[in-house]
């Protein structure tokens, strides 16, 4: 029942006021067609380097929305020092605005499972039926619409999900963020291009965030796989990297 466009200070604490944070602040989204900016970051694994670079973006860019990160966001998922450590280093910009993750490879270690991504954040529920709540999800904000893959799932299971979610949209960008990058040098992931990829070319998903091979990739835009003239015919997509020399 929050109004929109509006900021709320707010404190965390328990039922006493004996331990409480100090007030912090955030701002809630548009209502309406409003222009906004986030920041994309991938392949953080818990490095201080990740709230450096939060600390410059929201120096830079005040009018940042929220902070979106693509997979990988700790080294090891099951520990949790790792979380810990994501968290005290981010902590200054996820008081006053938003992390919006995606699981990468080294939140679910390799197919054993995510279980404490999905008890540390709390998520939308509004995703593919037949992957857990909470991995992959779904939000508008303004005039975009957000989708949130859980690439370390499969693939087939979320595309009617995905189908659905850009069939109904009457957003005016479309965003797809996920871990492993659909077109990227070294590594292929045809599953995906076959999957979603044939998705995105259907119904103009403007943008896809990925990281996973640690390179910084822009491509022009594409269409089932061959550049065309203008992002109106396109896809274009972006990888990135936060931290270097991990694996």
């Amino acid at each position: 029942d929050l109004k929109p466009a509006t900021v709320y200070v707010y404190s965390v604490g328990g039922p006493t006021d004996e331990v409480r944070s100090e007030p912090s602040e955030f701002t809630t989204a548009p209502d309406g067609n409003s222009p906004f900016t986030f920041v994309f970051l991938s392949d953080t694994h818990n490095s201080p380097a990740c709230g450096k670079l939060l600390a410059h973006a929201l120096e830079r860019y005040p009018e940042t929305a929220f902070c979106t990160i693509s997979g990988d966001l700790v080294d090891t998922g099951q520990h949790r020092d790792d979380w810990d450590q994501l968290f005290n280093h981010t902590r200054d910009f996820a008081r006053r605005r938003p992390l919006v993750p995606a699981i990468g490879n080294h939140d679910a270690i390799d197919g054993l499972g995510a279980e404490l991504y999905l008890s540390l954040f709390g998520l939308p529920t509004n995703g593919a039926p037949r992957v857990q709540p909470e991995a992959a999800y779904s939000f508008d904000y303004a005039n975009a619409l957000f989708l949130i893959l859980d690439a370390t799932a499969s693939v087939v299971d979320q595309r009617p999900w995905l189908e659905a979610q850009l069939a109904r949209t009457k957003a005016a960008w479309k965003f797809a963020i996920f871990h492993f990058p659909p077109h990227a040098p070294d590594e292929a992931y045809p599953d995906i291009v076959r999957e979603w990829g044939s998705l995105f070319d259907q119904h103009h998903v403007d943008f896809v965030l990925s990281g996973h091979v640690h390179h910084y990739v822009r491509s022009h835009p594409l269409k089932e796989g061959r550049r065309v003239n203008s992002p109106a015919e396109g896809t274009v997509y972006l990888v990135t990297v936060s931290v270097p020399s991990r694996a």
